[in-house]
């Protein structure tokens, strides 16, 4: 994904107006320059907040900011100019019943036995599991699925850390993928209530993260985390990744910092 600035503006610390933040919270970014991006997502009605992909900007440099969505426009790999997708208006769950607890047995993979990029290829990797568990089966010699899908992405000039790119990716291997920048923990809950695989993208490593969710109940979800399990303190990969719960509270927190409902979310059934 790629951002392209249309009219001189501010990359900033914050969604302030640029007049009120400090001079190290904020760089002058000139018209026409374009930048690789490898995540983004709309703050509130006119901002996204981006993540620069291998470029720092600032005194102290820093690859994340935020900036006024109408004076920049979102290329994705195709080159086409995509828009944020507004809020959608959603019904109060008293409208759904919703079983108290609900898990898919969605197989585990873990990333680092990946033959190709191993620590960055959570994404991958989380496709494979959802393909392994609608039975997908894989069309090379690869040794592993999630190998196969890497090469897939890279044939096709498609990034696996574009979420539309992924999306193409899995219908391109005849599933289905609904994907939404702005769902929040009740749309997980729904989406595996209803049969659907889910994978999330979050901030659980510098870099970003993706994961699938299997199931959930009402602390927490049940996640296949291809990298291992999280702490406070880092990942362990010496722990298996396997059916781990992870609370609400961490999953807001590192999905969807911003508030509710600007969770990354591919709900996913089989073509």
């Amino acid at each position: 994904m790629k951002l392209k600035v249309s009219q001189t503006t501010f990359f900033k610390q914050s969604t302030l107006d640029s007049s009120k933040l400090q001079p190290q919270d904020k760089v002058n970014v000139d018209a026409g320059r374009v930048f690789e991006i490898h995540s983004w997502k709309a703050i509130g009605k006119n901002h996204l907040k981006i993540a620069l992909f291998n470029e720092f900007l600032g005194d102290p440099p820093r690859n994340t900011w935020y900036v006024y969505q109408p004076h920049v426009q979102l290329i994705d790999s195709q080159g086409q100019t995509t828009q944020p997708e507004p809020p959608k208006i959603k019904l109060p769950s008293i409208f759904y019943r919703l079983p108290k607890t609900k898990a898919l047995s969605i197989p585990y993979k873990s990333q680092l036995d990946n033959a190709l990029n191993p620590r960055g290829a959570c994404n991958v990797t989380s496709y494979a599991m959802v393909m392994d568990y609608f039975k997908i089966p894989q069309r090379t010699n690869a040794v592993q699925l999630e190998d196969e899908l890497y090469r897939f992405l890279e044939s096709k000039g498609l990034s696996r850390w574009d979420p539309y790119d992924l999306a193409q990716m899995g219908q391109a291997y005849g599933l289905n993928v609904d994907f939404t920048t702005r769902a929040g923990l009740w749309e997980i809950r729904k989406a595996i209530a209803e049969g659907y695989a889910c994978i999330i993208h979050g901030y659980f490593t510098s870099f970003g993260h993706i994961m699938v969710v299997r199931g959930y109940d009402d602390r927490g979800f049940f996640v296949n985390d291809p990298f291992g399990e999280w702490f406070e303190s880092g990942y362990r990969n010496d722990f298996t990744g396997e059916n781990l719960h992870y609370s609400n509270e961490l999953i807001k927190a590192k999905c969807s910092p911003e508030g509710e409902n600007y969770l990354w979310l591919h709900r996913i059934t089989k073509a």
